[in-house]
């Protein structure tokens, strides 16, 4: 389970950058995208098991990532999503629910590993 990969999508550098820490440091494959359309072009060429996605960004925003995701891939094959966003809202909040899991930034390192754990687990049961 730790050696499922990772897509970390945020515009801030120092996000990336801090989530990558973490996550490489529990011992999990990462991969990093500064937007949307990066995000998308990733997600085919890596095949990411879960997505870790900021929803304000340039180019193309977090909801336009769970568009495409759902027009473009088979419900078996999307990777489960936790939105890692400083907004807050009920529907942001049922929205993450229904893709994966919602959380508000800052987010403390325990709680992000926690709710990631939880969504791998969560999507390997799926997928047997």
């Amino acid at each position: 389970m730790q050696s499922a990969k990772i897509l970390i999508v945020d515009d801030s550098r120092t996000i990336r950058f801090q989530l990558e820490r973490i996550l490489k440091s529990a011992g999990y494959q990462v991969i990093t995208a500064c937007d949307g359309l990066e995000a998308i072009e990733l997600l085919h060429q890596q095949s990411p098991s879960l997505l870790i996605l900021d929803v304000n960004m340039p180019a193309l925003d977090g909801y336009g990532v769970c568009e495409n995701i759902v027009q473009l891939l088979k419900v078996a094959d999307r990777p489960s999503i936790i939105f890692l966003t400083s907004l807050k809202s009920k529907a942001l909040e049922l929205l993450g629910h229904e893709f994966g899991a919602y959380l508000h930034k800052p987010v403390r390192e325990s709680e992000l590993l926690r709710v990631v754990q939880s969504q791998l687990e969560l999507a390997l049961a799926q997928h047997h």
